[in-house]
């Protein structure tokens, strides 16, 4: 399943994410809403447009939202690792998470962290993964050691325990992003939410990959219910 819906061409898909930081470096709600991730946009950017060789695609930041009622700092991030020389580059890696803090204090306690994973075919595994899954809550990435957060901060996650990998859509840092601002209760967030230069960054994320992703589920599942020995999540969902 996996070859049907990311770009044969690793660069293809990291440009999609370089597309999504260009877009939230030079967008005005984003520029008067998130210092942090402006700042994080201008020291990281640079060093994601040109970077060649091993690393793909590598970005995290956070943004103050409100939910709950409370103002809570949210960490987001992705990579892309590839492998291969420059002309014949193939994934190796593909990963991004979410954490939402109690506070908008660094650090704080987490109250959640979501872990989105591809299982790359060809990679070592001790047991099937599903292709793209979801987990929680995920280890602590670098750049969450590196603010300051420690097992204090996530130990009652049990970020240690990887089990259960859940079966979820493939994602993108702009649709990780769409997801943290659709749960905000800031009404400047809402309204930015339903502006058309939004929705068509959405769209073209949803293009790349969620139409290729669910026509293909479709397919499969309309195939698995036509055979006598097939099953859609046992025979199409897991990687070995």
């Amino acid at each position: 399943m996996f070859e049907k819906v990311y770009p044969k061409d690793p660069a293809d898909f990291k440009n999609n994410e370089i597309r999504t930081l260009d877009f939230l470096s030079k967008n005005k709600f984003c520029n008067e809403n998130f210092d942090q991730l402006l700042r994080d946009l201008s020291n990281q950017y640079i060093g994601n447009r040109y970077a060649k060789g091993v690393l793909g695609f590598s970005f995290e930041s956070y943004v103050d939202v409100t939910i709950d009622r409370i103002i809570r700092r949210v960490y987001f991030g992705g990579l892309v690792f590839v492998k291969g020389s420059l002309k014949n580059q193939k994934y190796e890696n593909i990963s991004y998470y979410f954490a939402i803090c109690e506070s908008n204090r660094t650090p704080s306690k987490l109250l959640r962290k979501f872990h989105f994973d591809c299982a790359i075919p060809g990679n070592t595994r001790e047991k099937p993964h599903p292709f793209f899954h979801l987990q929680y809550a995920g280890k602590l990435s670098d750049h969450l050691k590196k603010a300051g957060f420690l097992g204090e901060h996530c130990d009652h996650l049990e970020p240690w325990f990887s089990e259960p990998r859940i079966i979820n859509s493939p994602v993108t840092l702009a649709l990780l992003l769409n997801t943290i601002f659709i749960e905000a209760e800031d009404d400047g967030i809402k309204a930015f939410l339903m502006t058309p230069d939004w929705k068509k960054l959405i769209r073209d994320n949803e293009e790349l990959l969620l139409k290729k992703y669910y026509s293909t589920c479709f397919d499969l599942v309309r195939q698995s219910c036509q055979s006598k020995d097939k099953s859609f999540i046992l025979d199409y969902c897991y990687a070995t």
